[in-house]
């Protein structure tokens, strides 16, 4: 049945494609990552809508979205956003760019949603997502002990093939590999 996750779900494929398509030196890849920008406002809107209506399922699949466009970004990133477009926050909602104050608190929020709310495969994706930011701030130990926890060594070879790149992505970066 169409439903916003539906929608929210299919904007994400349709963005995804149209990066893949659009040569990385072009004004339309440009375009394109503005509109990231406006997916990750729609999603958060979303999130919230599924809340009021106690829609759980959806909500956690509009989180998974959501991740995946902040799951590999530094806090750095975010930093330098805020410095060079302004501190105050209606400066931020009107250039249209999207950034998190702490996006290791976003990032556990949003996994924790989909880890009550979620399928298999969303939990594990997200862990691994999870994983892969932490290591990326530099919270080795900690994102070694979440992989060793969750056991995810046994249970990747039945995993669709983008969670196992998320999880040699995952064991990479935390050196692992």
């Amino acid at each position: 049945y169409p439903s916003l996750s539906n929608f929210a779900e299919c904007l994400h494929d349709q963005l995804w494609k149209s990066f893949q398509n659009a040569s990385h030196s072009s004004i339309e890849y440009l375009q394109r990552i503005q509109d990231e920008n406006k997916l990750l406002f729609l999603c958060d809107d979303l999130i919230t809508f599924f809340k009021n209506c106690d829609q759980n399922e959806y909500q956690s699949r509009v989180a998974v979205i959501k991740l995946i466009y902040i799951y590999y970004k530094n806090d750095s990133i975010y930093k330098q956003i805020q410095h060079d477009g302004g501190q105050g926050k209606q400066q931020r909602e009107t250039a249209g760019v999207y950034f998190c104050d702490n996006s290791a608190i976003v990032i556990a929020a949003l996994v924790s949603l989909v880890h009550k709310h979620g399928n298999a495969r969303q939990k594990v994706r997200v862990t691994l997502m999870q994983v892969y930011h932490l290591a990326l701030h530099n919270n080795i130990r900690e994102s070694r002990d979440l992989l060793l926890k969750t056991q995810m060594s046994q249970v990747i070879t039945m995993q669709p093939v983008d969670n196992q790149i998320l999880y040699n992505r995952a064991l990479v970066q935390i050196g692992l590999a």
